[in-house]
This record gives structure tokens, sequence and C-alpha cells, in this order.
């Protein structure tokens, strides 16, 4: 084979064996980045804010399948058999949006096909179908949870051969699924990268940077509330001489003072001695600090809200609540304009989506490259965003309408 057939370079993506180490952060690698990002989106307001716009935006859109050529019958049986094959499978079309969309969260999402016989209404759920027609269609494009990644399979050029998964829950061994039984789906394709980026990545410093404020302020709310507690112990309890016996009581002095906490079980029973002269050798007191802090916590904390959003082009989410007042009309004809930015990946559209989605599961590999389209329409007026977006193909594609 001549060197103009053959592929010399590489991609340059980084990784050995079947992990990808591309980031370069190590606590966002791997399956300890998906543990991050997890976080951030399930416990962080403003991130879950605007995972769940995204998500409930799409899932008021029209999804169908329009034959290229309306005069061509054979384009529009296969587009009406496809569309049939979208709406018969067992989980609902929300539902498979939702879990396809994960990949908004940790960059990418791993989905096995899984076909069936259309054999009519069994009691078997796994072959159960609203057609009895014989045809073969899709049962369901199964996740593959993010969580249960082992390590990618590549193959000499560094091209995608399959996910290998370890699911814990189920005390299996690992299970090799191909590329060309699955659909991935990424928000970029960079390097050929299979786990994509997540939307999140560049929120990750603020965001870590505000739960620890958070956290911090929690504490100190609670000590400002309680008071600082001191206690006072003998000098002699203090020196490295002290007996093993005033270690002991020390510890427990000690123990006392770092758990005080205001709640309904607060409450501190504490020895009542005094030495020959009448003075108490063991006191226990909570000094409040009084006066003003030097930072306003809560700016600080919407300072780092204002740059979550802003590198998801989704500040329109916290309008209403850092000025008091809400503008429906401003909101939606200039910051969803920006937000639309936020999500636009790619613009390629029927050819390799026919062939990935249509032709190879489904088996129409007669069809033309243009007798099978892909239509997003919209339903109505969406609101926060107007948008359509669908990852097919490995490359996520959005119409504006």
């Amino acid at each position: 084979m001549s060197a103009n057939m053959r592929e010399l370079g590489t991609t340059g993506l980084r990784r050995t064996g079947g992990f990808v180490i591309d980031e370069f952060l190590p606590q966002l690698q791997g399956i300890k980045g998906v543990r991050v990002y997890r976080e951030m989106a399930d416990n962080d307001p403003t991130v879950g804010a605007i995972l769940f716009a995204i998500e409930k935006v799409l899932q008021r859109l029209e999804w169908r399948v329009d034959p290229a050529d309306d005069d061509n019958d054979i384009a529009v049986e296969q587009a009406e058999f496809i569309e049939e094959c979208l709406h018969d499978m067992s989980d609902s079309w929300d539902a498979t949006l939702s879990a396809m969309l994960s990949m908004l969260t940790y960059g990418w999402s791993y989905h096995e096909i899984v076909y069936k016989k259309r054999s009519g209404w069994k009691r078997d759920p796994r072959k159960r179908s609203q057609h009895d027609d014989g045809k073969i269609g899709w049962r369901k494009w199964a996740i593959r949870s993010q969580e249960t990644l082992w390590e990618w399979e590549f193959d000499e050029d560094g091209g995608i051969q399959g996910f290998w998964q370890v699911d814990p829950s189920t005390y299996a061994h690992r299970v090799f699924i191909p590329i060309e039984k699955a659909l991935l789906f990424r928000t970029t394709t960079v390097k050929n990268n299979p786990e994509g980026r997540s939307l999140l990545r560049n929120a990750y410093r603020s965001w870590w940077y505000k739960r620890r404020i958070e956290e911090i302020e929690a504490v100190g709310i609670e000590r400002d509330l309680a008071g600082l507690p001191v206690a006072h112990v003998p000098p002699e309890y203090l020196s490295s001489a002290a007996t093993p016996e005033q270690v002991a009581v020390l510890n427990a002095i000690r123990e006392i003072v770092t758990g005080i906490k205001r709640n309904e079980q607060e409450g501190v029973i504490y020895p009542a001695m005094y030495d020959e002269k009448g003075n108490r050798l063991f006191q226990l007191e909570l000094m409040s600090s009084g006066g003003a802090r030097q930072f306003d916590i809560d700016k600080t904390v919407s300072r780092y809200d204002q740059r979550i959003a802003m590198t998801l082009l989704s500040d329109f989410i916290l309008l209403g609540d850092l000025t008091g007042h809400t503008h429906p009309r401003h909101l939606r004809h200039r910051d969803t304009r920006h937000h639309l930015g936020s999500v636009r990946v790619g613009g390629r559209k029927a050819t390799e989506v026919t062939h990935v989605l249509v032709k190879q599961p489904v088996g129409l590999d007669d069809a033309g490259p243009n007798e099978v389209d892909h239509e997003l329409r919209n339903l109505g007026d969406v609101g926060l965003c107007d948008l359509a977006v669908m990852q097919l193909g490995g490359e996520l594609v959005v119409h504006a309408v």
C-alpha cells in the first residue's frame, strides 16, 4: 500500500492503553472526573438549573423523520418505518433523549443498540411491539453509564473500536460493547477523543471555589451563632510533662470543644473541680465574635455563580435573582441568543446520520443517501431558548428554529 493510502500521523490524543489521560487536571481524568461532574450537576443549583432548562426545552420539541423526497415512494415508506421504530422502543423518546443528554454533563454518553423482531404484543416486554410485520426494529438504545467505563478499545490508528464495561453492582467480568452495536454521543470530536469534553469543564474552577467558600461560610455561621468554644485548663495539663491521666482529661475536653453544635441535642457535661483557694480548675465558655466581616460572602458566591453560568452563556438563569426584576422579553430575545451559541457544535446532517442511525441498525442498505432525512420541528414558542439539539452519528447537530 502506498504512503498516500496509509494513515501516517495520529490525532495526538494522550492515552495509555485504553485509558484517556488528555485532561491535564488529574482529578478530572477518567472515573474521578465522572464523579466530579456528577457532583456538580446534582449538588450545584446553578449548574442543575442550566441542565434542567436545556433538557426541558428539548423535550418540548417535535422530533420526526421526513423523507428527503416526498414524491419518492421508497423514501416515504422508509421514513415511516424509521419513525415507527423510534416510537416503538421500550423506553419513551423523552427518556431516551434524557439519557443522551447526559453527554452535556460528562462530555459523552454510550448507548448499546438492542434489536427486536416486531411480532406484536407479547407477554415478555423484551419482545413486545406495537407492530406485527416481522421486521427488525430497535428495542432500545440502552445507556451504558459513564461510571461503569473501564477502558476504551482503540485500533492501531486511534479509531474507536468499542467500550469495556465493568458494573460493580452485577459482579460480572468485563463486557465489551463494540462500536458497531452502539451509539457514541459526544459534545466534540476533537482528537477523536471518545470522552468528548464536558460542558461543565470551564465551570469547574469557579464551582470548586464556590463550594469551598460555602462550606467555610456554613462553619462560620454556626460558630457565630454558637460562639467560639474556649476551654480553660491548668497549665500543667498542656505541658510536655503531663501525666497520662492529665493527657486523657485534656483529650476529652478537646473533643467537647470541637464537637459543640447548636442543635436539638446541645449540652455539655463538665467537671466541677476547684483548687485549694476555691478557683475553678476547668472552665468552658463561648466567646462571641463581634464586628462585621471584611468580605461580603454573598457577593463572592454570586460572582462564582455568574461565572459558572457565563461559561455556558446561560447567565439569563440568574437575571431575576440578581437584579430583583425579571424581564421576560429581554430574557428571550437577547440572552437566549447567546445561549444558543453555547450548545452549537456542528451543523452536518443527512448523509452520515442516515448511515449511522438508519442504514446500519435497521438494514436499509439499499437506501440512497438522500432518501431519509431527520428533521427537528418546534412545537411552538419554547421560551428560554429556541433551539433543537440532537446528537447523531457522533456529532452534535443543532438547528435554530
